[in-house]
């Protein structure tokens, strides 16, 4: 339980929801969230898309939790790194998309 809490807290911090005073903005942000490709924090059955050594190219292939080669859409910011995983790096820039927040939050 603790764990989630601390998940749903960095979630809500990434995306500027931490405070009442704030909720113009947060409403502003909910429409879309730029989200990066975590790895390693996956667990079997529910990666994203294809890992990325080439085993399978279909979301929820994953065979293991938490393995290194499987991913799944995080929102940027330390949240990745934060739950053990590594943001994937493509000539070396972080890969980055943007995504609708409904998604992630209540989606």
């Amino acid at each position: 339980m603790k764990r989630k809490l601390m998940v749903a807290g960095s979630l809500l911090t990434a995306l500027g929801c931490t405070t009442p005073s704030n909720q113009s903005t947060m409403n502003a942000s909910l429409d879309k969230i730029t989200v990066v490709k975590c790895l390693g924090v996956a667990k079997a059955g529910h990666n994203d898309c294809g890992s990325t050594d080439g085993r399978h190219t279909c979301s929820g292939k994953a065979t293991k939790h938490l393995d290194p080669t499987e991913w799944v859409y995080l929102p940027d910011g330390p949240l990745c790194e934060d739950i053990g995983g590594k943001k994937m790096v493509k000539n070396g820039k972080i890969v980055k998309k943007v995504k609708p927040a409904s998604k992630f939050i209540g989606g």
